[in-house]
């Protein structure tokens, strides 16, 4: 049995009226390691907007990395898999990566395209257990920003909105990537 941990929204950094909300934060951070190795969590999955703006403060990135790292201690094989959400800066997030690979994490930022096509082994994440047995696959995709989606302009001219054509077509064209022919 695979146990995956669905997390999202931890908007570190956020303020109320101008209170710092560092120290909540950190609470529930304890309360999700206690989970994490409680339950024996084998893939933790953190769907976006893990800051709270796009120029975190360097506190509340502090907060993030010492969470990856205490996450990783209280549970070692453990993969976590990050996306970037609407607050997230895409970049950013993903600028660190060979570091979070030794805390078997990875962040997927932005939808990346290779020769006009999506990068499917960006998205397509294969998880294996020690003796290689794949025990899940993850299809990973940041917040679809303007830059992600296709050419709205040829869009335009169908009924209903471009907008979510263009989610649908992105959702279709990363599924079709990685679908085995």
């Amino acid at each position: 049995m695979v146990r995956v941990l669905h997390t999202g929204d931890w908007h570190i950094g956020q303020t109320l009226c101008g209170y710092s909300r560092d120290y909540e934060q950190a609470k529930v951070f304890d309360q999700l390691i206690g989970i994490v190795a409680e339950r024996e969590i084998d893939v933790l999955i953190v769907a976006g907007d893990i800051f709270d703006s796009q120029n975190p403060s360097g506190e509340a990135q502090r907060l993030f990395y010492e969470t990856i790292e205490r996450l990783h201690r209280a549970r070692p094989s453990m993969k976590t898999v990050i996306v970037a959400g609407n607050h997230d800066a895409a970049g950013r997030l993903e600028a660190p990566h060979p570091l979070l690979a030794r805390f078997n994490v990875r962040v997927v930022g932005n939808v990346r395209r290779r020769d006009g096509r999506i990068d499917a082994e960006r998205h397509h994440i294969v998880l294996a257990d020690e003796h290689g047995e794949v025990f899940l696959h993850i299809l990973a995709v940041s917040y679809p920003t303007a830059t992600c989606l296709p050419n709205l302009t040829r869009l335009e001219d169908e009924a209903g909105s471009p907008v979510v054509r263009a989610v649908k077509e992105l959702y279709d064209e990363l599924f079709e990537s990685i679908r085995p022919k």
